[in-house]
């Protein structure tokens, strides 16, 4: 994937870029998840999905946005699971909640998962106190 941004600059090309970008994150979460968690994957994800934040900003593009905004507060939450470190999950959870603010706005739709998902994080956060 990384090869694919050879052909696609930031400048000539930015949504394409940026939705490598998400692709890249993407690959490194999966990638991290399947080998029983590599923090040093999920640091690789969470930068890229920042990268594509940089072109889907949450003014212009708030679903996109919102999509990785998920995707890094689901990467943070995983990495602070991983290394026992309440920070993390913390961070993670913030990142969680700014994604559900934008998707309740657009639909709802999602509200349970996304409930559910800040839930089982309070519940980690608990367990580390």
């Amino acid at each position: 994937l990384r090869a694919a941004l050879d052909g696609y600059n930031r400048d000539a090309f930015p949504e394409l870029w940026a939705e490598v970008q998400a692709d890249i994150g993407d690959a490194l979460y999966v990638v991290s998840d399947r080998a029983g968690g590599i923090a040093g994957n999920l640091r690789e994800a969470i930068a890229a999905y920042a990268a594509s934040q940089g072109v889907y900003t949450r003014a212009d593009h708030p679903l996109a946005w919102a999509r990785a905004e998920h995707s890094i507060g689901s990467a943070y939450a995983d990495w602070g699971r991983l290394v026992g470190d309440r920070a993390l999950i913390a961070t993670g959870r913030d990142h969680v909640r700014a994604a559900w603010d934008v998707y309740k706005a657009d639909s709802g739709k999602y509200d349970a998962q996304f409930a559910a998902e800040l839930a089982a994080l309070d519940q980690a956060l608990a367990n580390m106190s």
